[in-house]
């Protein structure tokens, strides 16, 4: 899908196969605009799923009686994150709307979405919690570490998507240069 869109190409080199399954190494070659929008159309679809996930925890708890206070923690948590999540993908979707202009989200809108995920992971959290703490702990530790994993790849992925891109105007520029020459 991103493919057509954003110019990407991906050069699948195989490395290794194991018993657990085939190993690969990917290569990204991007457009040099590409990055920004790829990563705001993961964002997008990151921030539609936790609302659906959100909206049926929260359709579940519609059908209890009487809440205890972890699911009434959980209820106020998913109060919390389906609007801001909902803002935070009209937000994007606006930007995307008008992508040949040059603009730089506001730091806010990067709390908003902060807040809204942190809120449905929560309000996870405490629906475990209500059945057993011991199942809220194991779930909390394994989004905890899961979410550390994202953030170092997500953070080495844009610095090579950048290093890329400064090459590759450079290589256009002495491109440029030669032909002028």
């Amino acid at each position: 899908m991103f493919q057509y869109q954003y110019g990407l190409v991906q050069e699948c080199v195989w490395l290794s196969s194991n018993a657990l399954g085939m190993r690969r190494r990917v290569k990204a070659v991007m457009h040099p605009d590409a990055p920004h929008k790829l990563l705001r159309d993961i964002d997008r679809l990151t921030f539609s799923a936790l609302i659906g996930v959100a909206v049926v925890g929260l359709l579940q708890l519609l059908q209890l009686e009487k809440l205890d206070i972890p699911l009434t923690v959980s209820l106020f948590c998913f109060a919390v994150g389906i609007p801001l999540l909902g803002v935070s993908i009209a937000i994007i979707s606006l930007e995307a709307g008008y992508g040949d202009i040059h603009y730089v989200t506001p730091i806010y809108v990067d709390v908003l979405e902060v807040l809204g995920t942190l809120a449905v992971f929560i309000g996870f959290t405490t629906v475990f919690w209500h059945f057993e703490w011991l199942a809220g702990l194991v779930f909390l530790g394994l989004s905890l570490a899961g979410c550390f994993t994202f953030i170092v790849i997500y953070s080495k992925l844009v610095r090579l998507a950048a290093q890329q891109t400064q090459q590759t105007r450079a290589d256009e520029a002495e491109q440029v240069h030669r032909n002028s020459v």
